[in-house]
């Protein structure tokens, strides 16, 4: 079962609309975000994560975020 936070931010997810906006998803791959929100209509997708999970505290992806990730 689980925690209360997390039913309550799943709760929430369900009340978004993302229409028409670029997404950078970042640790995407464990629980996919597109079946979490009420809508789902992006103008660009981009999810970033390592192709298989990682046990550990190491982290997942380590990034410049003033480079610039470009939507195309």
């Amino acid at each position: 079962m689980s925690s209360y936070s997390r039913q309550q931010l799943e709760a929430y997810l369900q009340t978004i609309d993302v229409k028409d906006v670029n997404v950078l998803d970042i640790g995407n791959s464990q629980q996919d975000l597109k079946r979490r929100l009420k809508v789902f209509e992006p103008k660009k997708y981009v999810g970033l994560d390592l192709e298989t999970p990682h046990e550990g505290e190491q982290s997942d992806i380590i990034t410049d975020m003033n480079y610039p990730i470009e939507f195309i």
